[in-house]
């Protein structure tokens, strides 16, 4: 069993629950090993002893056993706190795959929030990416860990404390999907996702770790001009489709904008574009027909449909970011910048 332990800034103070400690004690007393590994910009093994028990009957066997989880709690206490600034969870969690070997449980004791490494979350648009983009992504560049066989649990997952803002609702379900994802893409046989937060305590005196930017979970929509409806604002669509993600959740900001729009009596225009993946005319089909969703979507709640037109640009827009590596290959995070619909009113005034 190896353990990942994010005592580091931003996220709250780990704490061992009953349960992790009952299953590391079921690691000892079967004869297995308990890694604890330091979680931060060079993450590192802190503790790694064996048990190395010589004793004769079950009693003296349970006193060494109780030596060893002490040991194992101290090294939690007093070894496992940051020591370089950042955050490389997917470097933390390589290294405990490695450690487990085979038939392993893996534990992330952390926000799984990171800032640093092959999957970083710095990176504007990576917390509303593709989780399965992310992963393809990841395979491609050779940078998934070796989970074969291992089993991946995460503990707190998105839960923050400041400096860092939370992630809300949507950002934590979009992070433990992408890390799911992930772990399944590297090959583990089972992963669990526990958002419930142990802990809202903040740790001091530990390296700094750069504060992700957390969108707004609903857009400000504005009576004039152009508002963007993005992935981060519910507005997302299933990958290659005109179908919404979530669909309650977008009717539930396209409310927003149908209230704005009731109020006005202005004609607004809609405008989709795309990731540059496919060709130009598939891409302007799939802007068009995914401006025309948002545009049925507004009719259903209420506005007239001659105020009301679609139309798609594809990737020709000029906000438009690269999201191609130069193999051709998508980048997550630029492309959900990328997949958008563009609400347009008259401009505003001067």
């Amino acid at each position: 069993m190896a353990i990942v332990v994010g005592a580091r800034s931003g996220t709250p103070a780990p704490k061992l629950s009953k349960a992790l400690t009952a299953m590391a004690r079921d690691t000892v007393e079967a004869g297995g090993k308990v890694f604890v590994i330091r979680l931060d910009g060079s993450p590192a093994v802190v503790f790694d002893d064996d048990l190395n028990s010589t004793a004769s009957n079950g009693s003296a066997f349970e006193r060494d056993v109780n030596r060893h989880m002490e040991a194992i709690a101290r090294a939690f206490r007093e070894k496992a706190t940051a020591a370089q600034p950042e955050a490389d969870v997917l470097a933390a969690i390589g290294i405990a795959a490695r450690s487990v070997g085979e038939g392993g449980n893996v534990v992330v004791l952390d926000s799984a929030l990171a800032t640093k490494g092959d999957l970083n979350f710095r990176q504007d648009g990576m917390l509303s990416a593709d989780p399965v983009e992310v992963a393809e992504s990841l395979k491609r560049n050779d940078a998934l860990p070796g989970l074969a066989g291992r089993r991946v649990l995460f503990e707190g997952l998105g839960n923050t404390v400041e400096p860092q803002p939370p992630l809300g609702e949507r950002g934590v379900k979009n992070l433990g999907l992408i890390w799911a994802q992930v772990a399944k893409a590297a090959g583990a046989a089972c992963t669990f996702v526990n958002a419930t937060p142990s802990s809202r305590t903040a740790l001091g005196g530990t390296p700094s770790v750069t504060v992700v930017p957390v969108p707004p979970p609903v857009p400000s929509i504005k009576a004039c001009g152009d508002t963007k409806l993005t992935e981060a604002h519910s507005v997302g669509f299933v990958r290659g489709e005109a179908e919404f993600r979530e669909p309650g959740a977008a009717r539930k900001t396209l409310g927003l904008l149908a209230e704005v729009l009731a109020g006005s009596g202005k004609r607004v225009e809609l405008i989709g574009t795309t990731s540059s993946e496919g060709d130009r005319q598939y891409n302007l089909r799939l802007s068009r027909a995914r401006a025309e969703k948002v545009r049925d979507t507004l009719v259903e709640l209420g506005i007239p449909g001659d105020r009301v037109t679609a139309r798609g640009v594809g990737t020709d827009w000029p906000d438009h970011v690269p999201d191609l590596t130069a193999g051709g290959a998508v980048i997550p995070a630029a492309a959900a910048r990328n997949r958008k619909v563009i609400v347009r009113l008259p401009a505003c005034p001067a």
